[in-house]
């Protein structure tokens, strides 16, 4: 879709403005808390500390 062409991979940029900061780790911990599927950045239906691993990770190597 065009949406799909316009947004940049980006997973860390969980509110979407483009730009990472804390606002991002707030809405990580957010969804993480109300088992949101947007914190299951593992995608196994859990929510436990490897999605807290990967979203640091992705979150740690910035947006292109």
């Amino acid at each position: 879709s065009d949406e799909d062409i316009l947004a940049p991979d980006c997973p860390a940029d969980i509110t979407g403005e483009g730009s990472l900061n804390f606002l991002d780790v707030s809405a990580f911990l957010s969804a993480y808390s109300a088992t949101d599927p947007a914190a299951d950045f593992v995608v196994d239906g859990q929510f436990n500390f490897l999605d807290v691993s990967a979203f640091l990770g992705a979150y740690s190597a910035g947006c292109p």
